[in-house]
């Protein structure tokens, strides 16, 4: 399985987010902070066994998977002391809290797997130089930044992925 746990980030504090205040993974240390670059095609997630994943949460409707064509997506990977790693992602997901509620919606995954996926094609790496932080306090900085006040919108080309603040 390839996540054991995903949250759409609609709100401003983890809790209201559904993320539990006694969940283990917020108390890992943040070790390394990736910026991964993979496909979306067809084959994008090694793992997936043909579920769907749901499009907007309030419906239940669902992508149509597997895309149509490949794009690449650009995610954060946060790599803990002991090799665990959270993802914090743009999906093309429905948000209520935007603008005429339009889509993009800031993920934050918890991954079952350790190293990177096999589906990446590039990424950089930079070490944690901080003062040491917790994947909560890293959650929290996200959050206070607005990250997941950000929405998708199309280019001309009709390529999603491009964003602006609200």
């Amino acid at each position: 399985m390839t996540h054991t746990h995903r949250w759409p980030l609609f709100y401003d504090t983890h809790l209201a987010n559904g993320i539990p205040r006694d969940a283990v993974f917020l108390q890992w240390k943040v070790a390394k902070v990736h910026i991964d670059c993979y496909t979306l095609g067809p084959e994008w997630n090694e793992a997936r066994d043909g579920d769907a994943v749901p499009d907007d949460y309030r419906t239940g409707q669902e992508y149509d998977w597997p895309r149509k064509v490949d794009q690449n997506h650009w995610v954060i990977i946060v790599e803990t002391e002991d090799a665990h790693q959270i993802r914090l992602e743009m999906v093309d997901m429905w948000n209520p809290r935007t603008v005429e509620n339009r889509p993009g919606v800031l993920m934050l995954h918890r991954l079952a797997y350790k190293g990177p996926s096999k589906s990446m094609l590039y990424r950089a790496t930079y070490t944690w130089s901080g003062p040491p932080a917790t994947i909560r306090q890293f959650l929290e900085h996200t959050l206070k930044k607005a990250w997941h006040k950000y929405e998708m919108v199309e280019t001309d080309e009709g390529v999603k992925g491009c964003r602006y603040h609200l």
